[in-house]
């Protein structure tokens, strides 16, 4: 996945990023900005029978979100330090 999004102009801000939403936390396999610069979550499946946890199919990553929280813990680094707002990211899957 990461891979894919370099490819495309994109640049990875952080990987395995905890986001704090109105319905939980989730752990973001990538938040990266495309070409546009527009900041999208990315999600990894590998496999035929990958598919999404209770957890993200309640947060619409099948629909493709969109994601509304707030960045917590260390994981997004100096990019995404803990506090940072996350605003109507969308979720492209990533199918391996």
């Amino acid at each position: 996945m990461l891979a894919d999004i370099t490819a495309e102009g994109g640049t990875v801000l952080g990987t395995h990023v905890s986001i704090d939403t109105s319905q939980g936390r989730i752990v973001a396999d990538a938040v990266y900005t495309d070409a546009s610069g527009d900041l999208i979550i990315g999600e990894a499946k590998n496999g035929p029978s990958a598919g999404y946890r209770t957890n993200q199919l309640a947060h619409g990553y099948d629909q493709g979100g969109p994601i509304t929280g707030v960045v917590a813990g260390t994981k997004g680094g100096s990019r995404l330090p803990a506090g940072t707002a996350i605003v109507n990211a969308p979720v492209r899957t990533f199918w391996y």
